[in-house]
Formats: structure tokens, C-alpha cells, sequence
């Protein structure tokens, strides 16, 4: 996404489709779009984890995981909702690009899944449901989900990607005390679900 940062894009994906200013984002902006998403009646079955680089200084944007504890938690439609109002509260209000998907699989730790790959090179296989059906920047697709999945709404597709990803390895193999800063402690519970189980 860095190529998206310094001056205006038309950014389309899903029902959003508006010519955004892309900035860094920096402990304010990530908050207030906590407190605007996290006030949605259709997050409370999630819990919103942080997962990618930020806080760190060179992080570009801001990955999130709204993590359900039951598959039937996950209906499409609410998270269609979601996910537009992420992309509005992101990218209109703060210049932000949250990058955003869904998932009622246990999140594992980056640090975890970088161990195990280090014994075996295996990667741990991540599926989730994402926005769609592509990502669309100045007319040219960037991102499109349609190609690795099925369609669980007009918007809602499967999304799929390995942990380590190959910038995480990057960032392991060029420094592994920065690495420790941006990952070790992922992911973080930023926001915990609203819903209590009668059986919990």
C-alpha cells in the first residue's frame, strides 16, 4: 500500500468508491476509528484484534482482525456493514487505510508461527472473509479477492494469506530487534466483545 500514501487516490472496494489523501496513522486516528467502529451494534460479537506492524514508526496502515468466537457470529451482511463504515472512518475521516477482515479461528501469535516455520518452513495458512470483490485504485485493480475464494455476499469474500508473510520475513532477516518491535506482541485485543454467553 505505500504507493498509495502523498497525494489523493480513487479508491474503490465494495460500496465504497471516493478519492481519499492517504497519511500515516498515529495513535489519535487508530483510536477514534476504535471508538466509531467499536460503538456499531453489529461488532459486539467481535472482539477487534490488532495484528500487523503499527504502533511501529514506519507503519503504512493499520491491520485488523474482528475476531468472532462462533462461526454463526459471522453474518455477511453485518459485516458488509463493518466494513464499509471501517473504510469510511479510515480512510474519509482520518486519511487511514485499515486493512480489515473477519474470522472465527483463533488468532495465533506472529511469534508463534515464525518459530514453527523456522523448525519445519512450513507457514500457517490464515482464512478469513474480507471486502470485496477487489480492491480498485485509479481505475487498476490491487487487490482481488474474487480469484482465491468463495462469495459469501455481493461483498463478502473468503481471504487467505500466510503467517509469516514475506514482508514479516523480510523485516526477521534485515532486523530482528525491529522485527521484535513490531510483531512479538501481536495480536492485541484492542476492543473485546459486547455479547455474553449464557454458558461462559
Amino acid at each position: 500500500m505505500k504507493n498509495l500514501r502523498g497525494k489523493e487516490y480513487h479508491i474503490q472496494i465494495g460500496e465504497f468508491d471516493e478519492t481519499v489523501y492517504r497519511v500515516s496513522p498515529n495513535y489519535d486516528s487508530v483510536q477514534r476509528w476504535i471508538n466509531n467502529i467499536g460503538s456499531m451494534k453489529e461488532v459486539s460479537d467481535y472482539n477487534i484484534l490488532l495484528t500487523g506492524s503499527y504502533p511501529h514508526e514506519h507503519a503504512k496502515d493499520v491491520d485488523i482482525v474482528f475476531n468472532a468466537k462462533h462461526p454463526d457470529d459471522m453474518n455477511p451482511q453485518d459485516l458488509e456493514k463493518i466494513f464499509l463504515r471501517g473504510m469510511e472512518a479510515g480512510l474519509l475521516n482520518e486519511g487511514v487505510f485499515f486493512d480489515m477482515n473477519a474470522s472465527s479461528n483463533e488468532i495465533r501469535p506472529i511469534e508463534l508461527d515464525m518459530f514453527n516455520y523456522q523448525q519445519t518452513g512450513d507457514v500457517q495458512i490464515n482464512r478469513s472473509l474480507t471486502y470485496g470483490p477487489a480492491m480498485i485504485v485509479n481505475g487498476e485493480i490491487y487487490k482481488d479477492y474474487s480469484l482465491k475464494g468463495n462469495k459469501h455476499s455481493d461483498y463478502i469474500f473468503d481471504r487467505r494469506g500466510p503467517t509469516p508473510s514475506k514482508k514479516q520475513m523480510h523485516d526477521y532477516m534485515t532486523n530482528k530487534m525491529i522485527y521484535s518491535g513490531k510483531y512479538n506482541d501481536k495480536p492485541v485485543v484492542i476492543k473485546e466483545r459486547d455479547k455474553i454467553y449464557g454458558w461462559l
